[in-house]
């Protein structure tokens, strides 16, 4: 497997703040959070911009109902949206049909065992949402206000990392409670989550790092927690400064990406007990979240163009966004 750089697509609008990109493999569409530009879709195969979903002003994060076939966008204040809350849309028309007014919303996830959606808010509470009534059916406090990840296992749990506390909140959604908490070895600073059903664990990465028992010490880890019993069995070396992990299930590949080192880390999953390196590749400054299309092994990046502005009087400088630009490697 050999990692390159495929094709570069521009996309019109401001910002060049994005969410995490959400991918339909049924329906081949891509839903991009565009933070001040709103939520754009796109054809997957082409991508052709096929909508910007109105209402969706300060979008960071998007879930998706195969059932009621109903997506939900996380808009955000602080990233333009009048007052925050989640936009829910129709994913025919892309109309909207509805709001959840849970302000602070920046994760949001559709568990299909129990068909709820969560979404997890700055304010440290988990909401759970009836994506058919539209109505909120409980609000959880999480004890942390840092959330900075979320992932279900498609059995009727969803995990939420604490960032703040290096934990993992595990929420029972049928019961529509707190079940446990853990503290997983070898994990500090928890930036993102994702669920690998193939060796059903729970991968968390890591800004920060402890030693793993049997594991060599590294300095940002991601680390294999056994999603029953909360235990730590592996930790392997992630990009200094790690903002995502995706796991691409088809392919059993591991991406982590750091948008400070410009980097993009990928591991092969051998069986369900091991994860072997295989190559790191350079991806563009700015390039943080991603996603991959398990049809076609592409991964892809939304990314903003930009030039360094000159320092200013306080002898600072900046970055002048250009034109946002999406980014689809392999």
């Amino acid at each position: 497997m050999a990692l390159r750089v495929e094709a570069s697509v521009a996309l019109r609008g401001p910002g060049g703040r994005w969410g995490t990109p959400v991918v339909d493999d049924q329906n081949r569409r891509l839903y991009l959070p565009r933070g001040p530009a709103g939520l754009t879709v796109v054809a997957l195969d082409g991508f052709k911009t096929l909508a910007e979903v109105a209402g969706t002003t300060g979008s960071v994060a998007v879930a998706l109902d195969p059932e009621t076939l109903r997506g939900f966008s996380a808009n955000v204040a602080d990233m333009g949206a009048a007052a925050g809350g989640i936009a829910v849309f129709d994913q025919r028309t892309y109309r909207p049909v509805g709001a959840i007014p849970v302000a602070g919303v920046r994760h949001v996830v559709y568990d299909a065992a129990t068909k709820q959606v969560a979404a997890v808010s700055d304010e440290g509470t988990l909401t759970l949402i009836d994506p058919a009534k539209l109505s909120v059916t409980a609000t959880l406090p999480l004890d942390g206000k840092r959330p900075t990840g979320l992932a279900a296992d498609r059995r009727g749990r969803v995990f939420v990392a604490l960032g703040d506390r290096d934990a993992i909140v595990v929420i029972d959604m049928v019961a529509r409670q707190v079940a446990t908490t853990w503290k997983p070895q070898g994990c500090r600073t928890p930036v993102a989550l994702v669920f690998d059903s193939f060796g059903q664990r729970l991968v968390a990465a890591c800004r920060g790092a402890e030693a793993v028992q049997g594991t060599a010490a590294v300095a940002a880890a991601a680390v294999a927690i056994d999603s029953f019993s909360g235990r730590s069995v592996l930790a392997f070396a992630v990009p200094p400064a790690v903002d995502s992990v995706v796991h691409d299930a088809q392919h059993r590949v591991l991406y982590f990406t750091s948008a400070a080192t410009a980097s993009v880390m990928a591991y092969r999953q051998v069986d369900p007990f091991r994860y072997a390196p295989l190559e790191t590749v350079g991806s563009r400054p700015l390039a943080a979240l991603a996603v991959a299309d398990p049809r076609t092994g592409r991964l892809i990046l939304p990314v903003a163009e930009y030039v360094a502005t000159p320092a200013g009087p306080d002898g600072a400088g900046g970055l002048r966004i250009l034109p946002n630009r999406a980014s689809p490697c392999w």
